[in-house]
């Protein structure tokens, strides 16, 4: 027996030898590793132990007491050929021999049988399944389990060289860790139980209990056959990380669609923009900024909107109209930086705009409504909004206008801009407003 096992470790090491130089793999670090370009099919040799426990005569056993693991024995050896279908499911069929004999120097009484099984099985790769396979780098866990049809040779007794035959179901587990591309060691677990056993498993009639069972421990060496890059154990698609890249990336284009809408449609980008309610067809700079070529204090764009409005009417009323319908349907207006009560920049010739009008209509008393965006409670946006309209008071009165020809009223949040909770309408909300009376 001895003589025969030194002969299969040989053959094991020649086979994965003489395969890896008959098949060339394919190593192309470039080539998208699709499924396909992977092993499915595996040849697996193995040799181990075996221990029989049940049915056994009275004075029979096939373990050693008093011995480490009931005793040591190498007293199996099997062949499969594994076919994957997938990288998660597979089957194989396998033929195994074990030689059931009581130990030597044991207690028990001498009895040899042989026993030959041929099963068809079921494969599940457990890493697969839990989709870990990308952390664990060389290692593997398969599962496996069908049925099987044996015969048992007993070569003691009454039934020497008779053969019984008997069906059954096979199940196990199998660590496995891959030494290369083409090849890959692994221990086998495996549970075999019989359910029409005719003979004990030291050889006489099995009258009583019909239900045999074995256990198995094989160290085995898979030999990937046919053309790929790796065995399908092995293969794994990083989804995590190609979701978290793909998230990143829509995430990136959603901001950029966002950042290059023009809502004012003055040709300037929203988050260029400093003015984001300047009218279409308006003159604006580089930053969104309505032009006064000039120097009159009032935009170009209102300045050409008056000439045409006023165009062949020789009293001039017309021009105030249009002026005063400026200024109270909020074309002009003071804007406010998130959270402040100081006016932007870009709000001083707006605010100069209401001042000199002011100046010029001794009679003419204004009403501020000052506006807050939606961020914030109510009472603070209140109490926010308040503040704003008395800022741009304080300038006019600063700047000379009298106190009593202006009122404020503290608006809170301003309704008449759609809530879409963007930068944009965030900055449209933060103004105050202009009532000529």
């Amino acid at each position: 027996m001895k003589q025969y096992l030194l002969a299969l470790v040989g053959l094991l090491l020649i086979s994965e030898k003489t395969l890896a130089q008959f098949y060339e793999p394919i190593e192309d670090p470039n080539q998208k590793q699709a499924i396909d370009s992977f092993y499915k099919w595996t040849l697996e040799p193995e040799i181990g132990m075996s221990k029989s426990y049940r049915p056994f005569d009275p004075g029979y056993y096939s373990g050693h007491s008093s011995k480490f693991f009931n005793g040591v024995q190498v007293n199996h050896i099997g062949f499969s050929i594994r076919h994957m279908v997938n990288d998660k499911f597979g089957y194989k069929a396998r033929l195994s021999y074990d030689y059931i004999h009581d130990l030597y120097n044991s207690d028990s009484r001498v009895f040899e049988l042989n026993y030959l099984q041929l099963g068809f099985e079921g494969v599940a790769n457990l890493f697969s399944l839990c989709e870990v396979n990308e952390y664990v780098g060389r290692w593997g866990l398969l599962a496996h389990g069908g049925i099987h049809a044996s015969v048992l040779q007993p070569m003691y007794g009454n039934n020497s060289f008779n053969i019984g035959a008997n069906l059954g179901l096979s199940y196990g587990v199998t660590p496995e860790f891959r030494i290369s591309n083409r090849s890959s060691i692994y221990l086998d677990w495996a549970n075999s139980i019989n359910y029409f056993q005719p003979y004990t498993w030291n050889g006489s009639n099995n009258s009583d209990d019909k239900t045999g069972t074995m256990r198995t421990v094989a160290l085995g060496l898979a030999i990937n056959i046919g053309y790929g890059i790796k065995h399908v154990d092995w293969y794994f698609v990083p989804r995590k990380k190609e979701s978290k890249e793909v998230s990143d990336i829509e995430n990136r284009l959603a901001t950029i669609e966002m950042k290059m809408k023009d809502t004012d449609k003055d040709g300037v980008a929203d988050y260029l923009d400093e003015e984001p309610n300047s009218l279409p067809g308006s003159y604006v700079d580089t930053k969104g900024r309505m032009l006064d070529k000039n120097n009159d204090g009032i935009p170009d764009y209102i300045d050409v909107y008056i000439d045409n409005s006023t165009k062949g009417n020789s009293t001039g009323n017309a021009s105030e109209d249009v002026i005063l319908q400026m200024l109270n349907n909020g074309f002009i207006a003071a804007y406010f930086y998130f959270n402040s009560t100081q006016p932007s920049n870009n709000s001083t010739p707006n605010i100069g705009f209401l001042y000199r009008y002011m100046k010029v209509h001794q009679n003419a008393k204004v009403v501020l409504t000052g506006y807050a965006d939606v961020i914030g409670s109510e009472n603070a946006n209140r109490k926010l909004s308040q503040q704003r309209a008395d800022a741009v008071k304080a300038m006019l009165v600063k700047a000379g206008i009298q106190s009593a020809r202006i009122s404020t009223i503290g608006g809170s949040v301003d309704n008449s801009v759609d809530r879409n909770n963007s930068e944009l309408a965030r900055r449209l909300m933060r103004r105050v407003v202009f009532q000529i009376k």
